[in-house]
């Protein structure tokens, strides 16, 4: 009985994901972090308290719903990195390590993928150079000026990159606080 409630938590949570990414992908206009991030928030906090097979099982139940209903480049790009913090966050915030662990390992994680993410989707999605794709943003016609200075650019990128994988560990944690107070009672689970 126990194992048949676990699997329709699980199959509830996979469809709530999977509806949110066929959601957010109806409506492209908004930008493919903040699918990232509910991903995330989603696997990380749901997931703490349970097995690293539910986790893996979950997420990739959840990519082959993608796969099936999304552009698949964009699945792999986006989405599986997604998945894979999200298992990382809540294996972390399972084994309730140290902040400063948490924190730094987390951001590691985070700030590689989301560079892995943010290189695939101007590459393949786009399909442009990474320091193109920064001067393509040209708000107050500065580009000629800018695209001297290049490998500048793509360095104060890559910090504004370190800068949102720096935000996404802290909404991560501090969300978590939420979710075991108000949501966990919510839906019948406790901290194991």
């Amino acid at each position: 009985m126990k194992k048949t409630k676990q699997l329709a938590k699980d199959s509830i949570f996979c469809a709530i994901v999977s509806t949110f990414i066929i959601l957010f992908n109806l409506f492209s206009v908004i930008d493919y972090m903040y699918i990232s991030m509910i991903i995330m928030v989603f696997i990380g906090c749901y997931f703490q308290n349970k097995t690293i097979t539910r986790a893996v099982i979950s997420s990739i139940i959840i990519l082959a719903v993608s796969l099936l209903v999304v552009n698949p480049l964009y699945t792999l790009i986006i989405i599986l990195p997604s998945l894979a913090i999200g298992i990382v966050g809540s294996i972390l915030l399972k084994y309730k390590i140290k902040f400063l662990y948490f924190f730094i390992i987390l951001l590691a994680v985070c700030f590689g993928l989301n560079v892995l993410m943010e290189l695939g989707f101007v590459e393949f999605i786009i399909g442009m150079d990474l320091t193109q794709y920064i001067l393509a943003d040209d708000l107050f016609n500065t580009s000629e000026m800018l695209a001297s200075l290049g490998s500048v650019l793509v360095f104060i990128y890559m910090v504004v990159i370190f800068i949102i994988s720096l935000l996404q560990v802290f909404i991560l944690y501090f969300i978590n606080k939420i979710y075991i107070k108000k949501i966990m009672p919510l839906i019948g689970e406790k901290i194991i």
